[in-house]
């Protein structure tokens, strides 16, 4: 009885202690859940529905105001306004299925249109009730009559499916000048089994969690009782113990056995410890009936006479021999070795001390110890082994290897030939004695080596110098021999652990370190000129004297030598008309005889190449390089307080361009095939992947990358020119998209498409059609895929006269398509890249003309910006691709959409120029629309990930592998992760003041 009580004890404590505790807590969750959170979100649920009917009319009263505002224009008679109108709303649908749909009624009230039940139009709804009886028409028109708008219940069919009624939620508003109600509905079905399928997924999760936590109460519950079960019955032993030296035996780690004689002289063994009876394999009971000869091996004398057989006989027989002598009292050593036989008859190498004892009732004995020697025999036959193979290394191997103490002073025991040379010594007898701190100095730590290697585990590597020493061991004061050595060192331990060795190997990395060092030394250079390339032209311009047209040339070259410029400009303040260097004034000057007089209109060249103060060096270069001039005019001043026209030199440029990117530009201006451009541009992969490795800014790497492909796509377009003939006119082949944004990275396509200008005749449209298809080919041959959306200017969609692009983007702007808008509006991200940049320039005035209070058009592009979300679940987890060749990693690029598309819409809103991301995000700042903390964090974020984009494809290339923009999480830090999970949180935030701004929505 005292059994079971003592059974049944832990398990109440247990059951009261841990599983109450927990199914309470568990019931109490679901009841939090389902009878609290479940209503809750029902009710939020239904409020989202009531704001997004309400926002979604709004928007189609604006749509009809659109109209209206036609008739107030005369674009329109009423009829036809509202007729127009009328059919636009009908087939205006939203909702998951695109059912959900708009209708319109007067306020008698009287159908206007309804997509679903056109023979409802026309009729007088004044009677027309729901199933409840209700006059729901009625209802809603007086709402809108008295408030402007308001909410309606009733009961409806189910969209378009007449057999069925269902409730339902509507919200109408009026249209006062034409007398017009238009509402719109949701179901309230919809939400309910919205909220279903989440009480469904709801409770599986609870039913898992449930699982879990039963399947964790069950472990904890089994181990809790083994463990309050062992507790007692230890408890019990302890108390029952008589003895605490049987207590001190069982817990040693060596074999303890009590051997007695009894009254004939013979040895029993009346107590074993546990150690001993798992070493021989016996119990208590079973050693105590055995004679105690019997655990001793004994060897029959071998009737051979072999002298090696005997010796062994004799080695076996020692031992017992030695334990008899030992009890007879003989003087004989109380510690030997002998050989026990195990109970499945194995031998078993043991050491024996034996120590005379006497009972308190004046019994006589002898404790022994037994220690196994099995596992000390095999370490050292191992130890041997090692050694062996250690001399034999030593002596064959093209690295140095030693051995040393694992003292203080870490003394070299052993070293072969190489070593000796590696340490800057004649052989390895010189070697020995030495100590390791005074011939190998960490490269990167201090102190102590021996101390630097014991401290940092049992393997370490690390570089470390080795000065050149005499023979006597001194530091040679010939510094210039001094090499860097690569060491392996593993500590080897003893049986309880403490170093004994350090064993080592040593590797010269001098000339490895050397290069490496030359490598970075190459970087640094070539980020450095490549910094210096991206700078502002403006920030390189210098002042030039601006003298009028009718000005003399001995006017001009005092100017030059008083402002110690190379160039004058011709022209008034009201603009440039041409350009005068020193060069015009010695040659051209001489052709009129050096007339001191003569005016600069004569001699000046017409036009002047000018630039943009926000373009780059690089580009600068490749716009000299282009049109073989020596002087650009910048088109505005550096600041407002400095008026002065400004002038970049090509002299100038041309002496500080010694880096890689312009020798790059170089062979690409100078290129005469396809081939060579192809194999030029095969460096820029290599080139960019090298600065990303070696920390280079990410906005610098692909700005330079985005440069050089607008000079690959310049010289081939100038070769497919020259190929084809002369072109029927002027015309532009522009970039979009990441290289329109100057935001290219190593895994890129094209983006690019063709406009020429108006008065071309329309069969020149041939040759265009060949000088796109040939550009689009040749890219793809120099390493840029062919867009498989099909944006290229081989696809005729994307090639027109300048008067169908103008038609092309009003549509994109008055007939705003969601899907259409999903699919060009890289388009807004525009950059010439050859020919007549007037083009492109009135692209810009278009649009700007186009946008000016188009709220519609920016409330859609708002809410296709708003359909990409940073990759972050609810819980703050990466959501990650789920099939496919990249399940588990999350897309950098669709990441980095939400910034590229605010940055977009914003810019368009007030009418920034610039394509580039940053810029945007400066100019959107600079327009009071986004405040400075907000702009220097989404700018940071930015181009951390365009750093880690980058970052990933230069890892994937270095690997052999095909750039791409999928990054696995797990490959990341902790502090990575973080990071990022931050980063994805602010886009989120900044989302929500787009959609607000533009949406009316957070």
């Amino acid at each position: 009885m005292s059994r079971i009580r003592r059974s049944e004890k832990p398990i109440r404590l247990v059951f009261v202690e841990i599983i109450l505790p927990a199914l309470i807590a568990a019931n109490l969750l679901a009841g939090v859940l389902f009878f609290v959170v479940m209503p809750q979100l029902e009710d939020a649920l239904m409020e989202e529905r009531r704001g997004l009917i309400s926002e979604l009319t709004q928007t189609v009263v604006s749509l009809v105001a659109e109209y209206a505002k036609k008739v107030t224009r005369g674009e329109l008679h009423t009829g036809e306004a509202m007729a127009q109108a009328r059919e636009a709303v009908r087939h205006l649908r939203y909702g998951p299925e695109g059912k959900d749909y708009f209708w319109i009624t007067d306020s008698s009230p009287r159908m206007i249109m309804h997509p679903y039940l056109p023979n409802l139009e026309g009729q007088d709804l004044k009677q027309f009730t729901d199933g409840n009886g209700n006059r729901l028409f009625v209802d809603m028109t007086r709402k809108a009559l008295d408030q402007g708008r308001g909410y309606a219940d009733y009961l409806w069919q189910w969209k378009d499916d007449a057999s069925r009624v269902t409730p339902k939620l509507s919200y109408v508003e009026l249209f006062k000048p034409w007398d017009w109600v238009i509402g719109t509905g949701v179901y309230v079905d919809d939400v309910r089994d919205e909220v279903r399928g989440l009480t469904r997924r709801l409770a599986l999760i609870c039913l898992g969690i449930t699982v879990v936590i039963v399947a964790i109460l069950a472990f904890i519950t089994v181990r809790s009782l083994r463990i309050a079960r062992q507790r007692e019955h230890f408890a019990l032993g302890l108390k029952q113990s008589r003895e605490r030296y049987k207590t001190l035996l069982e817990s040693t780690t060596e074999g303890v056995m009590l051997v007695f004689s009894d009254k004939l002289g013979r040895q029993h063994i009346s107590y074993a410890n546990q150690t001993l009876q798992r070493l021989l394999g016996y119990s208590l009971h079973e050693l105590s009936a055995l004679e105690f000869d019997q655990l001793f091996a004994h060897a029959a004398p071998d009737e051979s006479n072999d002298v090696e057989s005997d010796d062994e006989t004799d080695d076996i027989n020692l031992g017992f021999s030695y334990f008899n002598d030992f009890v007879a009292g003989f003087d004989t050593p109380g510690q030997f070795e002998a050989v026990l036989v195990a109970k499945d008859g194995s031998p078993v190498d043991a050491a024996l001390i034996c120590s005379r004892m006497e009972t308190p009732e004046g019994v006589s004995g002898v404790s022994v110890i037994v220690k196994d020697m099995r596992q000390h025999k095999e370490l050292a036959e191992r130890f041997e082994a090692g050694r062996r193979r250690f001399d034999f290394l030593a002596g064959v191997a093209a690295v140095g290897v030693f051995r040393a103490s694992a003292g203080r002073k870490g003394r070299f025991l052993e070293a072969n030939d190489e070593a000796a040379r590696l340490l800057g010594l004649e052989n390895a007898d010189d070697v020995i004695a030495l100590e390791m701190d005074s011939l190998l100095v960490p490269v990167v730590r201090t102190g102590s080596i021996v101390n630097s290697i014991l401290s940092q585990g049992d393997t370490v590597e690390m570089r470390v110098k080795t000065p050149q020493l005499d023979v006597a061991g001194e530091a040679s004061s010939t510094r210039s021999r001094e090499r860097i050595v690569n060491l392996m060192a593993t500590v080897v331990r003893d049986a309880r652990g403490f170093p004994m060795y350090i064993d080592g190997i040593l590797q010269d990395v001098t000339r490895k370190v050397q290069a490496e060092t030359a490598m970075k030394q190459l970087v640094a250079e070539l980020q450095s000129a490549g910094e210096y390339l991206t700078q502002p032209i403006a920030s390189l311009a210098r002042p030039a004297p601006l003298l009028s047209p009718n000005a003399s040339m001995q006017h001009a070259a005092k100017a030059m030598e008083d402002s110690r410029a190379s160039a004058v400009l011709v022209g008034t303040a009201g603009g440039i008309e041409g350009i005068v260097t020193e060069r015009d004034i010695a040659i051209q000057g001489a052709a009129v005889d050096w007339e001191p007089s003569v005016s600069l209109s004569r001699i000046m060249n017409t036009p002047v190449l000018e630039i943009a103060p926000t373009a780059m060096a690089a580009e600068a270069l490749v716009a000299l390089r282009n049109n073989a001039v020596h002087h650009l005019v910048v088109t505005q001043t550096v600041s407002d307080d400095d008026q002065a026209p400004r002038i970049v030199e090509a002299g100038e440029l041309l002496s500080k361009q010694t880096d890689s990117v312009s020798m790059l530009l170089w062979r690409l201006r100078h290129a005469d095939t396809v081939d060579d451009v192809v194999q030029a541009r095969a460096a820029l992969p290599l080139l960019v992947q090298t600065m990303v490795e070696n920390g280079a800014d990410p906005r610098l790497a692909s700005r330079i990358f985005a440069t050089v492909s607008d000079a690959v796509a310049h010289k081939l377009t100038e070769l497919a020119v020259q190929r084809l003939g002369p072109p029927p006119g002027n015309f532009c082949f522009f970039s979009m998209g990441s290289q329109g944004r100057l935001e290219q990275t190593l895994k890129t396509d094209q983006d690019n498409a063709l406009v020429w200008e108006d008065s071309v005749p329309s069969e020149a449209a041939a040759y265009f059609e060949s000088l796109g298809g040939m550009v689009c080919d040749d890219l793809h041959d120099a390493g840029y895929a062919l867009c498989t959306g099909g944006i290229m200017a081989k696809n005729a969609q994307w090639r027109g006269p300048l008067s169908s692009w103008k038609k092309q983007f009003s549509a994109w702007v008055y007939d705003a398509d969601p899907e259409a808008l999903l699919r060009t509006k890289i388009f807004f991200d525009f950059r010439a890249t050859y020919g007549d940049a007037r083009l492109i320039e009135a692209f810009s005035t278009h649009l700007d003309s186009m946008l000016d209070g188009k709220a519609v058009f920016f409330n859609l592009l708002a809410k296709n910006c708003l359909l990409t979300r940073p990759p972050l679940g609810f819980f703050g987890q990466f959501l990650r691709e789920s099939t496919g060749e990249h399940a588990n990693a999350f897309n950098i690029k669709k990441a980095m959409t939400p910034i590229v598309d605010f940055a977009r819409i914003y810019a368009l809103k007030h009418r920034i120029r610039s394509a580039n991301t940053m810029q945007r995000l400066k100019g959107i700042h600079e327009a009071g629309a986004l405040n400075t903390q907000d702009y220097n964090e989404i700018a940071d974020a930015y181009t951390t990930l365009m750093g880690l984009r980058l970052t990933h494809q230069a890892r994937a290339m270095r690997q052999g592998l095909t750039p791409n923009n999928f990054i696995d999480p797990a490959v990341l830090t902790n502090l990575e992760r973080t990071m990022l999970k931050e980063i994805f949180r602010q886009v989120g935030a900044l989302q929500k003041k787009l959609g607000l701004d533009f949406t009316g929505l957070m």
